[in-house]
């Protein structure tokens, strides 16, 4: 979420919340709303984890 917020702001935040779907979906339309994020979701995400616990 809080990527979402930094990369797509409220607007994107809405957009992304009125998506449905199975999470697998979910994470496949991730790069529509956080730019950046390439083709691999999994290693963006153990990326920005990783981050986090140096924050």
């Amino acid at each position: 979420m809080q990527a979402i917020y930094l990369r797509s702001g409220i607007a994107g935040l809405r957009r992304f919340a009125m998506q449905h779907g199975e999470p697998a979906a979910l994470l496949a339309r991730l790069p529509q709303f956080v730019e950046d994020i390439g083709i691999d979701v999994n290693a963006w995400w153990r990326a920005e984890a990783a981050a986090a616990t140096k924050r």
